[in-house]
């Protein structure tokens, strides 16, 4: 799908689609408890989708709705086939979990998943007995054997998923285990946000200044109803918009939230943004920004928006600590870089991350390409807003990816598009 995006002002009040991060989380945990678990308020992109259907072949019964009831896994199935999809979260959280009984099993992966690193997880496996095939670490990956309790190693700095899937699975094993983090971990936040969701269906995790973590066997995962929170990761698109356009009121975000994408709140006050909670809603408006040096390390999702945003601010945006964006489903670092720099923007990519010239405004009249990547191609729809003439953007139907809604919520706040 190609569309064409008009300048405009961006203006109104939208509900903030559910948190995808968390949305995985409880789905799972929901699916490892006995009984049944209400979820309010998820919203099904293609990555849900896919954590969705993996769940239900290890053996839960999922009725997808406005509030959707998970059946939890009585006895997990074995020798599974289980695609998915684009879903790198999917992927690392089901691995380990479908380990946690006996199983035989393959995982696989279509567009740019089966290529993303996913060594850290194997060679743990491997170390702890599993039998596991793959071709140079790529999709599709063999399983065969059973989680065994003991003390795990695993390093920080590739992904935290990797530690999420293990904190969801090693619980369920009969003796206690440890996981050691071999180096620095980055991403803490989403650490944090697995901890938590744990918390509330009873499972418990010590964590140990982020070096060591503690895990009890022999814990059920208990049953309940629970709402998922709007998305920060989503919401920064819209602020950014705000801010540079007009005023936006976003419904649905927790002021209390652990996701570590709400610095986007942070960053945006340090710019000079005007932003504040009333009540139950974000408010933001439209404000000239300044430049900054943000560190991307603990928000790597953040970063294709952030460029946008510096192409736009007085002085320079300094992006770091950027190397994982390189590892997502495209080099984001490079995919940014090329379609900015086509619309005008000076832009530089970095060892690890970005620096941009901002000024006012740019022509426009240019065809950019989302690199198949849902976050660089809803970066350029707000990129466009203060464009000259229209800007194309190639393959936006990637979108679907993480927020199908993205257009619906895009022409009710008045944006202008055509698709062609």
């Amino acid at each position: 799908m190609k569309i064409k995006i008009y300048s405009g002002t961006l203006q109104g009040e939208i509900s903030v689609p559910a948190s995808k991060s968390l949305a995985h989380r409880y789905l799972i945990c929901a699916a490892l408890s006995k009984g049944k678990s209400v979820i309010d308020k998820i919203d099904f992109s293609d990555d849900i989708d896919a954590t969705v259907t993996g769940l239900s072949f290890l053996g839960a019964t999922i009725n997808k709705g406005t509030k959707t009831i998970v059946t939890g896994i009585e006895k997990m199935n074995t020798s599974l086939v289980i695609n998915c999809q684009e879903s790198g979260s999917t992927l690392r959280f089901l691995v380990p979990v479908s380990l946690s009984s006996w199983n035989k099993l393959t995982f696989t992966g279509e567009k740019k998943l089966p290529t993303r690193p996913m060594e850290p997880l194997y060679t743990v496996l491997r170390e702890m007995g599993i039998d596991l095939t793959t071709k140079d670490e790529q999709l599709p990956v063999n399983l065969k054997g059973q989680l065994k309790a003991g003390k795990y190693q695993i390093t920080g700095k590739v992904s935290s998923q990797f530690l999420s899937g293990l904190f969801m699975a090693l619980p369920l094993l009969e003796n206690d285990s440890q996981l050691i983090v071999s180096d620095g971990l980055e991403s803490k936040t989403y650490v944090d946000l697995t901890i938590n969701v744990l918390k509330n269906f009873g499972v418990k995790i010590e964590n140990k200044n982020y070096r060591e973590f503690s895990i009890k066997g022999g814990q059920k995962y208990k049953n309940g109803d629970f709402t998922v929170e709007g998305d920060y990761s989503q919401a920064a698109f819209w602020l950014a918009a705000a801010c540079l356009s007009g005023a936006i009121n976003l419904l649905g975000l927790n002021k209390d939230s652990l996701q570590g994408d709400k610095k986007i709140l942070d960053i945006l006050q340090k710019m000079n943004a005007l932003i504040d909670f009333k009540e139950d809603k974000l408010i933001s408006s439209k404000a000239c920004l300044k430049g900054q040096t943000i560190s991307l390390a603990e928000t790597p999702d953040l970063g294709p928006i952030l460029a946008v945003i510096g192409a736009y601010s007085t002085g320079k945006m300094t992006l770091t600590n950027g190397k994982r964006l390189k590892i997502k489903e495209s080099d984001r670092l490079k995919a940014i870089t090329s379609e900015l720099k086509k619309a005008g923007v000076k832009i530089f990519e970095t060892e690890d991350g970005l620096i941009v010239e901002g000024k006012n405004s740019y022509p426009g009249n240019v065809t950019l390409n989302s690199w198949d990547d849902h976050r660089i191609a809803m970066a350029l729809a707000i990129f466009s807003l203060r464009c000259e003439s229209p800007v194309m953007i190639e393959n936006f139907s990637v979108i679907n990816k993480s927020y199908p809604e993205f257009l619906n919520d895009f022409k009710k706040l008045g944006g202008n598009y055509v698709i062609s």
